[in-house]
Formats: C-alpha cells, structure tokens, sequence
C-alpha cells in the first residue's frame, strides 16, 4: 500500500529517540505491539476511539501476525547482532521493517473500512483511551510508560499534510 498515512506517521514519531525508547520498553516488558501502540496514538490524533471489539480485533490479528512472521525473525535478527556480518545483520533489519509495514498497511486498511465517528476531544485523552482499552485487552495493567508514550508523541512536530 503506496499511500498509508499511519506508516509515516509511525516513521516521524517512532524516529523521535524518547518514543523509541518507550515503544521497545513496552514491547520488551510488557509484550506490547508496537505498531499497535503507534496506531492508537495515530487513530487518536484523528479524534477515533476504539470501540472495546475493535480493539479485540487488533490485537487477534496482531497476535497472529507475531506469532506467524515477525517473532522468530526478530528473535533470529537480536542473536544474529553479536555474530553475524553487519551487512546480513541489516539485512535482517530492513526485513523485519518490511514485516512491520506489511503489518501497517494490514492496519490501515482495517481502518480505512471502519465505520467510526472522530470524537470532539482532544488528541490526548483519545490516545490515552486506545492505550487503556489495549492494555486491557492485553489484561495488563495501566502502566505509567503508556501516560509518557501519549507525552512523547504529543511533542512530535506535525508532519505535512498531518
């Protein structure tokens, strides 16, 4: 999917070093989906809160799409950054960022379908409300990362035709 406008998104927050650093804690801790993350606080910038099944949704499909492609690849390319080559290691890097996007546009499309209504609130307690349903959904607990994950991002200068 040429134009997907989550993916670049994604790709100007995630490249700000504090939202990394919190998207791979919550990831490694917490067993969070970062694309996920980076898609609740995309849809709650535009206003959408996810209904309580769309989030279900979200993760079902995330999990599957772990559990079928993305975790072995990322758990061969984290062993493979102390033995391999750097030029097979970045291979496996540039790989698992196709995953990743092919997981994206999967996301986007979903959302591109969905009947939602933006709300008349603002893009924080938007954010905040899709990360609380996730975690919920995930039965985690509200995690004091999630509050400075919406904080990170709400300081990412806007991108074009944001």
């Amino acid at each position: 999917m040429a134009d997907n406008a989550l993916w670049q998104y994604s790709l100007l927050v995630y490249s700000q070093p504090p939202v990394h650093r919190l998207c791979q804690k919550l990831q490694d801790e917490y067993g969070a989906d970062v694309n996920l993350l980076l898609s609740a606080c995309w849809l709650g910038k535009r206003g959408i809160v996810w209904s309580p099944e769309q989030v279900a949704d979200m993760v079902k499909h995330s999990q599957a799409f772990r559990s079928d492609y993305l975790l072995q690849l990322r758990a061969l390319r984290r062993k493979m950054k102390q033995h391999a080559p750097p030029n097979i290691y970045q291979e496996a890097q540039r790989f698992e960022m196709a995953l990743e996007r092919w997981q994206q546009d999967d996301i986007y499309a979903y959302w591109q379908k969905a009947t939602v209504s933006p709300k008349k609130q603002s893009f924080s307690l938007c954010a905040q409300t899709n990360l609380h349903r996730y975690f919920d959904q995930l039965e985690l607990a509200w995690n004091g990362l999630l509050s400075e994950l919406v904080e990170a991002i709400t300081v990412v200068p806007p991108a074009e035709g944001d």
